[in-house]
């Protein structure tokens, strides 16, 4: 790779602060999600770049995502989620797709409890993760909410750009 390779057309490195078993399942989702069997995953994980507000590391995430008018919404308890601050945009590897995208953080309980609702329902997975089962009417539970976003749990509207 030359230095005159933009941000956008440089692989990420394989920079990932997790478990040994995730780091290992997320090698194996970024380099699926950049195949051409990406849609063997696609369909409910997406691939985030992420720069270090710090360092300047440049970091590929894959998380679980809903798309909800013309939104991309994920959630996540990761420290990744600190450099979304800004106006920077992010880049996604989305359904095989690449897209720059603006990040909105949910800063108070009611948007972040409408992201939960369109995000939670349809990712059991993610349900799982971030431990918020439904209630009897298929909405995220009150107290398991509120539990999940003491715990650091960031619920976040990606909103493309053109």
């Amino acid at each position: 790779m030359s230095r005159t390779d933009s941000p956008s057309t440089r692989p990420a490195p394989v920079r990932d602060n997790s478990s040994r078993g995730q780091r290992r399942f997320n090698r194996i989702v970024r380099v699926l999600l950049h195949s051409p069997l990406h849609g063997l995953m696609s369909r409910k994980l997406t691939l985030l770049y992420v720069t270090g507000r710090k360092t300047g590391t440049r970091y590929a995430v894959p998380t679980a995502f809903t798309d909800h008018a013309g939104q991309v919404l994920v959630a996540s308890a990761g420290s990744w989620t600190r450099n979304l601050s800004g106006p920077e945009p992010v880049e996604l590897r989305h359904h095989g797709r690449r897209l720059l995208a603006t990040a909105e953080v949910a800063a108070d309980r009611d948007r972040a409890y409408e992201i939960a609702l369109a995000l939670l329902p349809p990712n059991p997975i993610l349900r799982n993760f971030v431990k918020v089962d439904l209630d009897g009417d298929g909405r995220p539970k009150q107290d398991e909410f509120d539990a999940a976003r003491d715990r650091g749990v960031k619920f976040i509207a990606l909103h493309p750009r053109g």
